[in-house]
C-alpha cells in the first residue's frame, strides 16, 4: 500500500474523482434505463403479454446495444444464444468453456 498521501489528501483526491466521473455514470445509467425501457414497452406492445420473459428479452437487447455501441458485440451476444440454443436442444449439447460438445 503506497503511504505517499496523507489520509485527508486521499479522501480529497477520491472525492474529487468521483465528482469528475459522475456525469459520464449518471448519462451511462439514463442511456441504459431508457434503452430498458423502451425494449420493455415495444416486446409487451409485440407479445401482448406479461411476464418475466419480456425483462429477460428486454435485457438481451439492450445488452446486445450497449456492446455493439461498445464493440464487444459477440461477448454479450454468444452466451444467451448458447443457453438458448442448449434448451431448444432439450440438452443433447452441453455448454462447457464455451464450447460445443455432442455426449
Amino acid at each position: 500500500m503506497c503511504y505517499a498521501f496523507v489520509q485527508g489528501e486521499r479522501l480529497v483526491g477520491a472525492l474529487s474523482s468521483i465528482k469528475a466521473r459522475a456525469p459520464v455514470t449518471g448519462g451511462n445509467f439514463g442511456v441504459w434505463g431508457g434503452m430498458f425501457s423502451t425494449f420493455d414497452c415495444a416486446v409487451k406492445g409485440y407479445r401482448q403479454k406479461e411476464d418475466a420473459w419480456n425483462g429477460i428479452i428486454s435485457g438481451f437487447m439492450t445488452g446486445g446495444c450497449l456492446a455493439l455501441r461498445s464493440k464487444v458485440f459477440l461477448q454479450g451476444i454468444v452466451s444467451p444464444l448458447l443457453i438458448i440454443h442448449n434448451r431448444w436442444s432439450k440438452g443433447n449439447i452441453r455448454v462447457c468453456c464455451c464450447l460445443w460438445y455432442s455426449p
